[in-house]
Order: structure tokens, then sequence, then C-alpha cells
């Protein structure tokens, strides 16, 4: 069977994950930890290990859980052709679904994307193959639907695998708040706009998209909360369902709604969050805010060169100082951090990496030693 390539599938046979600002964060009842050997583990929102570093194979790739699975890949030998098979953990770190699948997305709404070398489809939670596709990839259903990318373009199916329309697009978005964006042409003529459930245009497609994280690809917009950023010239404002402009274009930058506010960059610089009215409510004097998620929001900062982040709260106080490289939002109450710090070792003073949770007063819920 022939093989698509997608920009998006460049990490090899590893599952792909949503990003949160795009999809937010779903709750999890267990956390991935790293040792300094790279063993991987899982704790509960307490801190407590659940799944032991020695519980899963030393050979193993693990990703994060998802409705109660997490994927797990084998390095494959030769005479295969594909670096990796990849099957899912349950929680109490067991192979549930054995390692048969070439290429993999995490479960979503009871179903899962995987490629076998024989077939392309959806599993279940058992592992069976419920839905059987032509050569497409995609990354899970969200409100019902998939977006899958086949040879022809862009469309969606439903939970028996029929595309609810014909018509396929350059590139689309995943659905939410009941449409999905999808754009036609590339480049410079590529233009975007919103479809319905029923795969009829509800917003016509007048939008520019932005260049993409990867080379190739473009940016294109999704609903929140009622609200989508889009770009009028050079600036964004927000529409909502009927595409009617509800907050002028006035930003340079602008994010999606989430608990109510939405992080922007005006025109003249000006940085902070706004409410559904357009109204400022944050302002921030330095940084960039991140999306509200669990009542907080990351905030990165440059101090005295480097970037490191910390947390604000719906009224823009720092709950947390910036003081780590990478943050994360926080789900259930805890966030995943990393930073680095010095210790001394036998060879003298070593600068290693930290892997952490972190509560919502900045405490260590784990920390790797």
């Amino acid at each position: 069977m022939p093989r698509l390539v997608f920009v998006t599938i460049l990490v090899a046979c590893l599952p792909l994950t949503s990003n949160s600002e795009l999809y937010g964060q779903p709750s999890r009842h267990l956390y991935k930890i790293t040792r300094k050997d790279n063993r991987v583990g899982f704790i509960d929102k307490t801190g407590k290990i659940v799944i032991d570093f020695d519980r899963l194979p030393v050979e193993a790739w693990v990703g994060n859980f998802s409705e109660g699975f997490a994927p797990i890949c084998f390095p494959d030998k030769p005479p295969s052709i594909y670096s990796m098979h990849c099957g899912f953990i349950d929680e109490t770190g067991r192979i549930a679904i054995p390692p048969r699948f070439v290429l993999s997305s995490q479960f979503s709404e009871g179903l899962a994307w995987i490629r076998t070398e024989a077939l392309v489809g959806f599993i279940n939670q058992s592992g069976k193959v419920v839905i059987e596709l032509p050569d497409s990839f995609s990354i899970g259903f969200h409100e019902g639907l998939a977006a899958v990318k086949t040879q022809t373009g862009s469309g969606f199916i439903d939970k028996t695998g029929r595309f609810i329309s014909t018509k396929r697009y350059e590139q689309v978005e995943d659905f939410s708040d009941g449409l999905a964006a999808v754009a036609e042409g590339r480049w410079n003529e590529a233009k975007y706009g919103f479809i319905n459930k029923s795969g009829e245009v509800a917003i016509p497609l007048r939008f520019d998209p932005r260049p993409g994280q990867f080379e190739g690809s473009m940016s294109l917009s999704r609903f929140t909360e009622g609200l989508a950023p889009v770009m009028f010239g050079n600036l964004y404002g927000y529409i909502d369902h009927k595409g009617n402009t509800v907050i002028p274009a006035i930003f340079r930058d602008a994010g999606q709604f989430a608990e109510g506010l939405a992080s922007v960059t005006k025109a003249d610089g000006e940085k902070g969050y706004i409410d559904k009215a357009g109204r400022f409510v944050i302002r921030l004097a330095s940084g960039r805010g991140g999306q509200f998620n669990d009542g907080l929001a990351t905030l990165a900062v440059e101090i005295n060169g480097p970037t490191k982040m910390g947390y604000i709260d719906r009224t823009g106080k720092t709950i947390i100082e910036p003081k780590f490289d990478t943050a994360f939002d926080f789900i259930d109450g805890i966030a995943e951090v990393y930073f680095t710090e010095k210790v001394t070792s036998a060879a003298g003073p070593v600068t290693q990496t930290v892997h952490a949770y972190i509560d919502k007063g900045g405490r260590f819920v784990w920390r790797s030693q």
C-alpha cells in the first residue's frame, strides 16, 4: 500500500498528542514521570507512584494517558522496514492492546487512528478495527467527527467511517464549538472559512491563514466559547458563529478564549488579556501569557537573557514566580515543569535538568532526583 507523507507525522512512528492550546487539556488520572536513566513511570495527582519505573520495558517509548490508555512503542529489528511498532498499556501498566501498529494517535472519544502494514483506520478500546479507511491520516475524533487527510485532500468522517461531504480541502482543523476551519488554495492564494457538521459552508472562505509550524503548512483558527480570532489585513479581531466581527481587528497577535479570557497583543505592543466584550481585564508589564486552564495561565518572561516561565491568576497576579525553563498548563490541580539546577558530583559542580510536577502553591508534588 502506498504511503502518504504528512508534515504532521515527522515524528516517525511515535503516537501523536494534540496541542493543548488548540484542543484544551483533558483530565488525567495518571501523569508521566521520567528518571535520569530515561526510565518511565506514572504518578497520580498526589504524587504517589502508580506505575513504577521498573514496571515498563526498558527499551519501550511510552506516551501520555488518554481515556485510560497510553501508547507504548517498541523498536523494530530487521527485516522490518518500520522503526517501531506500537500498542497501548492500561492504567496498571499492563499491555492491553498488543503492539501491532506502525503509527497511532491517542484515544479520543473511544477511538484511536492506527496504521498497520496492511490497513489504516480506527480501533476501539478493545483493539478491534471498527473503521477501515483508504490510505489516510488522522489525529482522532472531536465532537463526533474526525478530520482525515487523504491523497485527494482533507475531509471529515463520522463514527461509521462515512465522509460527511465529498468536498476535500487543502487543510482542515478539528471541530470545535460545532464548526471546523477549512482552507482552499496554497501559499499566498489560500483562504479559509468554517463548515458545519453537515459539511456545509457556514462562514465563507475569506480569511488569510498564517504560515504554520511546519514548512508548507498553514495555521487556521478555531472557535472556543463562541468566538474565533481571525486576521483582517495584518491585524486580528474576533468573529462569532455567523461570521460577524464582534471584537475589532486591533491586535497583532490574538489567542483563543479559555475560561472567558484571551491573550492578546495590540498593534502598539500592549499585552494582556481581554474578555468577550474586547475589554482589557489584565495588562502585562512584560512577558507573554498563555491560555488559562484550571484558573491559572503560564507567563513567560525574559530574565537576564533566558526566558523563564511561571503562572498568573485571573487578576494578573503572579502566583508562581517565573523560574522554570518549560511549564505546561495545570490539569486537575497540578502542572508539569522542567528546570535546571546545579548539583555537586564527584567530578565537581554540574548542571542537571529536573522534571517535576507542582501544585498551585508552587510546591513539588513529585520531582526527579
